[in-house]
């Protein structure tokens, strides 16, 4: 692991490899060789995406800390910030704050701020804590943290919470169009379906998720273009199989997916339209 601090050249401004996703970025690129997932990342609009550039600077940004403290990014001017989302739920977020912890001891000396805000549900607060009593740099919830006035986490943020139960719902849905032999409305189901496991992939980093649903998804779309009915239930359970697997490696097991056997939408007729 590298051990210089960050050159005052490279401090308080947009880096441009996270240029495309509206990030929130105040160190260099590269000071950890660990992958860190969810690293400096401050999801904001694609409107806010556009005015961002290397060298200028980040929006402000703003929390209250576990601890009661104020964090404000403008106070931290000249500094290197180094601003980590992660998740209780996130197990390469978990295994990289160890690093994290370590290069901010040796470094916070010298100038060096860190801040990391989680993204869980709020009724997770109290693990969060638990979990934050390991390490030396200050920690926020994502709903007591705001970025240029507005919450960290709404509406732009979704949490991987949120995602998948929008997944869920998109499976069942998808699983009753195909039923149904409702072609079109499979075929926009399984899209939206596939944008959400892209959603996952950024919050997750890696390709944990397309390892595990990338096939069946492969397959489902191939199942509905060519209208087999058999084909589409074989992939669909892949598909099921496929998510219950990365639930196990992500140490959310206990989450099990299958095929639906109620319809949960009586406002939505599934029948195909002549």
């Amino acid at each position: 692991m590298p051990t210089r601090p960050p050159q005052s050249s490279e401090r308080n401004t947009v880096n441009r490899a996270n240029r495309s996703h509206a990030l929130l970025r105040h160190t260099v690129k590269n000071i950890f060789c660990v992958p860190f997932y969810l690293l400096l990342v401050f999801t904001a609009s694609i409107a806010q995406a556009a005015t961002l550039d290397v060298g200028r600077p980040a929006p402000a940004l703003t929390a209250r800390t576990l601890d009661g403290n104020t964090f404000n990014l403008t106070d931290a001017a000249n500094r290197v910030v180094i601003v980590n989302f992660w998740a209780t739920w996130c197990s390469p977020c978990r295994k990289e704050m160890p690093a994290l912890d370590s290069y901010y001891s040796q470094h916070k000396a010298e100038g060096l701020l860190v801040l990391a805000i989680n993204v869980d549900d709020p009724q997770n607060a109290q693990a969060v804590r638990d979990i934050m009593r390991d390490f030396s740099f200050p920690a926020a919830l994502a709903q007591d943290a705001q970025e240029q006035g507005t919450p960290a986490g709404e509406p732009d943020f979704l949490g991987l919470g949120e995602i998948m139960a929008m997944q869920q719902m998109r499976h069942i849905k998808l699983w009753f169009a195909g039923s149904a032999a409702n072609w079109p409305l499979a075929d926009y189901e399984i899209d939206q379906l596939d944008d959400g496991f892209d959603d996952a992939t950024k919050l997750l980093g890696g390709d944990i998720v397309r390892q595990h649903v990338g096939e069946p998804m492969s397959e489902l779309k191939k199942s509905i273009d060519s209208k087999d009915s058999a084909a589409f239930a074989i992939a669909f359970d892949k598909l099921s199989a496929g998510c219950n697997a990365c639930h196990h490696a992500l140490d959310h097991g206990f989450i099990v997916i299958q095929r639906p056997r109620l319809l949960p939408y009586s406002n939505q007729d599934f029948a195909p339209q002549k």
